[in-house]
């Protein structure tokens, strides 16, 4: 008898622990809950921005110009045949030309020409960028992201606000419906409103970051969005 007795002590001392670590803040008596709650949405883009910019070197002004004029004919040719259309969906803002001398005093000019992609048609956009990687096969390299001034492509929300509100209402939902299952199993009741500890959103593509309604071109326009939260609520025994 005295060995079940302490194998029933050993038991309910391992879980009480677990749930004092999980789920106890107070000392003696289940004071508090602290959950995670959970909220999804498939989303779809509706905006997309993308700037990059092409550069030329050349011995002389005229050299380099030449390069960015070639350039430009086949970018603009790959805009335009996936859709977007020149000062509606894309700007090409005027050329720059920047000069310098080598170690061995020999001229070295450098031209530059900046695109700014930001529309809202989105399978236009997809297409576009997709077509760009083919630029490299003609000796043409655009660069976005190695200068802060320029971006990769990306899929936005615009309508941020509504969406997060919609997330937040279901995870904070999700939330009391974890701590009031655990209320129950220990024989208390949720009272007030719960404290939030921290929430953020993400979608499933591998290059979005925290915190933001946004992720990489060339992933697909569709995607799913995230919302958690971390939440404490109290509890009456």
């Amino acid at each position: 008898m005295r060995v079940i007795n302490s194998l029933v002590l050993g038991a309910c001392i391992l879980g009480g622990f677990y749930l004092h670590n999980r789920f106890v803040t107070a000392d003696k008596l289940i004071s508090t809950i602290s959950v995670n709650g959970k909220a999804e949405e498939a989303i779809k883009a509706d905006m997309f921005d993308w700037k990059f910019i092409y550069s030329s070197v050349g011995d002389t002004p005229q050299a380099a110009k030449e390069a960015v004029k070639i350039a430009k004919k086949e970018i603009c040719a790959i805009l335009e045949e996936s859709g977007l259309i020149r000062d509606e969906d894309y700007a090409i803002k005027p050329r720059e030309l920047n000069h310098k001398k080598t170690d061995d005093g020999k001229d070295v000019f450098t031209m530059s020409q900046t695109y700014e992609v930001k529309t809202q048609k989105m399978e236009a956009a997809e297409a576009a960028y997709k077509a760009s990687e083919t630029l490299s096969d003609k000796g043409i390299t655009i660069s976005s992201g190695n200068d802060s001034r320029y971006t990769p492509g990306v899929y936005n929300i615009k309508d941020k606000r509504d969406l997060e509100k919609k997330l937040l209402d279901r995870a904070m939902r999700d939330a009391r419906e974890k701590a009031e299952q655990v209320a129950s199993l220990a024989g208390g009741t949720i009272i007030g409103m719960p404290e939030l500890g921290y929430s953020y959103v993400r979608t499933r593509d591998a290059n979005a970051a925290e915190d933001a309604y946004q992720w990489g071109g060339g992933s697909t326009i569709d995607q799913i969005a995230t919302l958690e939260v971390s939440t404490t609520f109290k509890m009456r025994p």
